[in-house]
């Protein structure tokens, strides 16, 4: 069996050139996103959380292949918002709430988490020091860091 072993998450928002409410996003435009991807399953998941019709807002064609197309679109106007990674919408000055994340994570057999490099590692991970480093990262979190989960 192998285990994972999480290092951080890379936050995703669903960015914009200004703060919104979502009250306010009838009629605002948005990516038109591969299907089945995680980025549409974010954008989904906030929509639904939020009572918002996906009917009330409008997707731009031809489909955003990428984040940093997302980002241009932002920025150019093409579009008001969609799902891009926190740290890539930081460097842009582009702002909303956090959508998902994706979790970064090292993977070890079983038989290896208890070797003593392991147990570095894993209060490495879990220590004050690495969660206030990752912290200053813009859009990465440390709320999992350190974290041992069974990979099925």
């Amino acid at each position: 069996e192998v285990k994972t072993i999480t290092l951080a998450e890379r936050e995703y928002i669903l960015a914009s050139r200004e703060l919104f409410h979502p009250e306010t996003m009838k009629g605002k435009s948005c990516p038109t996103l591969l299907e089945n991807s995680f980025l549409s399953a974010f954008m989904q998941e906030y929509f639904l959380a939020h009572d918002i019709d996906i009917t009330q807002v409008s997707s731009i064609t031809p489909v955003c292949v990428n984040e940093q197309d997302i980002v241009y679109k932002i920025r150019s106007g093409e579009i008001e918002f969609g799902p891009c990674p926190a740290f890539q919408a930081s460097e842009y000055d582009l702002v909303g709430p956090v959508i998902g994340c994706i979790s970064i994570d090292l993977m070890i057999r079983e038989e290896d988490i208890a070797s003593d490099q392991m147990k570095r590692i894993i209060d490495l991970l879990s220590s004050d020091e690495w969660k206030d480093t990752v912290c200053l990262i813009p859009g990465y979190s440390s709320k999992r860091s350190g974290q041992i989960s069974s990979f099925p």
